[in-house]
């Protein structure tokens, strides 16, 4: 006898539909990531396929939100509290881009050296460097401290980020789906 059929049976609780989810899915040129899962070994930049992995974390807020600090410093506090979404996931990178990302570390640590010793000549000798030096300074700290994956995300909801820009190789491999698995049954598998 089921428990449809028993009236004094205690109460059962639907599944959660989270539990429904794939780990990532493609939405039109969208890719959608789960928060925490890991991607193929695919790189997203270039679709090669890679043996690297990085994991990317951050925050994340609306464009309104930031545009509020152009109007006052407090509100932004405010809202960026109650709307900053930390998201994290894992993906493969390509050798390629890793090398680049090693390159422009060391120009950036070049500038920010070099920066640094203009703007003591600066103030030291010739004021004229002292502007320059900063310049420097904010430009190569910049470069140094970029992310080796450039990662356009759209949005950062019910613990999915939405990717933009994703290179089309990497999307052909990528499952179309509204995000649930159907009948228990997903491509991903095969990707993994």
């Amino acid at each position: 006898m089921e428990n449809s059929d028993n009236p004094f049976a205690p109460p059962t609780v639907l599944s959660d539909p989270n539990d429904r989810l794939l780990p990532f899915w493609r939405e039109g040129k969208v890719l959608v990531v789960r928060y925490g899962e890991k991607l193929p070994d695919y790189c997203i930049q270039t679709g090669r396929p890679s043996r690297i992995r990085i994991p990317i974390s951050g925050s994340w807020q609306p464009n309104w939100v930031k545009y509020s600090l152009l109007l006052f410093g407090l509100p932004y506090l405010v809202l960026s509290s109650l709307y900053m979404q930390n998201y994290h996931f894992d993906l493969a990178i390509d050798e390629e881009i890793v090398r680049m990302h090693n390159k422009s570390i060391r120009v950036g640590i070049r500038m920010l050296v070099f920066g640094f010793a203009l703007s003591f000549l600066g103030i030291a000798i010739q004021g004229v460097l002292l502007p320059l030096g900063l310049i420097l300074l904010v430009i190569g700290f910049w470069i140094a401290s970029r992310s080796p994956v450039v990662t356009d995300i759209l949005k950062v909801e019910k613990r999915c980020v939405y990717l933009q820009r994703v290179h089309p190789d990497f999307m052909k491999l990528v499952p179309y789906s509204d995000g649930y698995v159907e009948a228990g049954v997903s491509d991903v598998a095969e990707l993994e």
